[in-house]
């Protein structure tokens, strides 16, 4: 549109164009300088992020919320401790989840072990209740959940702690 505008004004062509003036005066062209070098490795770095961001990305994630009371005694001299894990399926496909807890002689899982099923993407909040005789745990412990996806190897372990009365 411009060289034509150009024409019927009778003067010469080119007049707005995507070039350098040292290319218009007849010099040599840098195509590597520096601006382009530094935006060319930022790009770089970007899609090396994203795709390491992508690579390790775990596919379930856990969280463990102990409830406000610290621990309950219940009939039969049962101390009991109430918990709410939160369980993000981050994958494309519906999957079954089995909760249970590891290496714990006395600290029960009421219902164990709990099977739940999760479709893509969803975020699932699930009330626990753990339970021991009364004296078999003075204080703290530490336990561990284990959540296992059926069907695979995937399994997440997330650590929390059991209390009694110290008496």
């Amino acid at each position: 549109a411009c060289d034509e505008v150009m024409d019927k004004l009778g003067y010469p062509k080119g007049l707005v164009r995507y070039t350098t003036h040292n290319s218009l005066v007849g010099h040599a062209v840098k195509l590597f300088r520096p601006r382009i070098i530094i935006y060319a490795s930022l790009l770089v770095l970007l899609m090396a992020g994203t795709i390491a961001g992508i690579a390790i990305r775990k596919p379930l994630l856990v969280d463990v919320m102990r409830d406000k009371q610290l621990y309950r005694i219940v009939e039969n001299d049962t101390v009991v401790n109430m918990y709410t894990l939160r369980l993000v399926n981050k994958t494309t496909e519906a999957k079954t989840f089995t909760v249970s807890i590891t290496e714990s002689a006395d600290i029960t899982l009421v219902d164990a072990p709990i099977r739940i099923n999760a479709m893509p993407e969803q975020v699932l909040t699930l009330p626990v209740t753990l339970r021991a005789p009364k004296g078999a745990v003075k204080g703290k412990r530490d336990i561990h959940f284990e959540i296992k996806a059926q069907g695979s190897d995937e399994t997440v372990i997330e650590e929390s702690r059991f209390f009694g009365p110290v008496q």
